[in-house]
C-alpha cells in the first residue's frame, strides 16, 4: 500500500520535527521542550551513484579501480529500503558513465 502523499509525515531532526509532505514538498520544523531530545536517525538527503564505471579511463583519475561498476539491484533495493525506514527523504540519482 502506498503512503497518503496528502498526510504530512514526522522525522526527527537534532532537537526538533521535521513535518514533511511529499505532495508539494511543504516542511514545518516544529521546536519544543518535548522535542529537545530528538535525534536525526538518518541523512535527510542522500546522493545514490548508480554506477561506478567510466568510458573515459584517465591517467590521473583518483576514481578506486577496486570497486564494482554497478550495483547488484537486490543490494540496492536493501539499501535504499533501509535509508527510507530510517527516514531518507529524498535520493539523488547519478553516476555511470
Amino acid at each position: 500500500m502506498l503512503p497518503n502523499r496528502d498526510a504530512f509525515r514526522a522525522f526527527p531532526l537534532d532537537g526538533a520535527l521535521l513535518l514533511f509532505r511529499p505532495r508539494d514538498g511543504a516542511s514545518v520544523r516544529v521546536t519544543s521542550p518535548r522535542t529537545r531530545a530528538l535525534r536525526r536517525r538518518a541523512p535527510r538527503v542522500v546522493s545514490f551513484g548508480l554506477s561506478h564505471a567510466c568510458n573515459l579511463r584517465c591517467g590521473f583519475c583518483s576514481r578506486d579501480a577496486s570497486i564494482a561498476d554497478r550495483w547488484d539491484t537486490d543490494q540496492a533495493a536493501t539499501l535504499l529500503e533501509t535509508l527510507a525506514s530510517a527516514g531518507t527523504q529524498e535520493v539523488a540519482f547519478g553516476g555511470g558513465e
